[in-house]
């Protein structure tokens, strides 16, 4: 199969708006807290949310997937995996924990891994795989400020100072955001990689990011069944 990729390595620049449909973002180097891609977003509250992305990893240690801050807020959302605590999977809303186990996040495979959350009741939600886990209470208060969406990072300020230990390497697709929380069979459409409705706050397919470091955009490796 001939293979085509497209590497693109943006060290520092403007902020772009790319279509990234049938691409990944590859986070490709193992000793560098500097690589990030910013995602902007033009909020300035959020009641609710659905969180949505694909991560393909083999690392054996804690990292940040997705990451949103504010002003005044440097944990307003976000997916972490963290290999040091029983519940190794965490959603954080506003500084409120919720935490699973026993989630199967098995190393060189690709997961689909969406989060909700409701500040009218407070409750989230994880799903990973097409599995819904345990719904839990988090915290009530909208989420207020404009705020940074960083990827593959855990930011100590707002959208920057990255936490050397915890930065994402491996690959990152689909990365879809809503103002609202999907209902089960949307999110299910979307783990299944069938049609379904892109972010309204954060669009795959109408992407504005800032990449810095060594990440680059490649196309998805697929296999066709008439290139066989």
């Amino acid at each position: 199969m001939k293979s085509l990729i497209l590497l693109v390595m943006l060290v520092s620049s403007a902020a772009t708006v790319q279509d990234l449909s049938g691409k990944i973002l590859n986070f490709s180097e193992n000793r560098a807290r500097s690589m990030a891609v910013k995602v902007m977003v033009t909020r300035d509250q959020l009641s609710a949310l659905t969180v949505c992305h694909r991560s393909f990893t083999d690392l054996k240690r804690s990292h940040t997937l997705f990451s949103m801050t504010t002003p005044t807020d440097t944990s307003a959302f976000k997916t972490e995996y963290d290999i040091s605590s029983p519940t190794q999977f965490k959603v954080r809303v506003r500084g409120t924990v919720a935490g699973y186990t026993n989630v199967n996040y098995s190393p060189n495979k690709w997961h689909s891994i969406c989060s909700t959350w409701d500040s009218s009741t407070g409750v989230v939600q994880l799903w990973v795989d097409g599995q819904a886990l345990t719904r839990k209470y988090t915290k009530e208060l909208p989420i207020t400020g404009r705020p940074i969406v960083v990827l593959g990072q855990n930011p100590s300020k707002h959208g920057d100072a990255f936490v050397s230990t915890d930065f994402f390497v491996g690959m990152m697709s689909d990365v879809n955001m809503w103002d609202f929380v999907l209902t089960p069979c949307e999110i299910q459409r979307y783990m299944k990689d069938l049609s379904y409705s892109p972010g309204n706050v954060i669009n795959w397919r109408n992407l504005d990011s800032l990449i810095t470091g060594r990440v680059f955009i490649e196309n998805k490796q697929i296999c066709r069944p008439e290139e066989l």
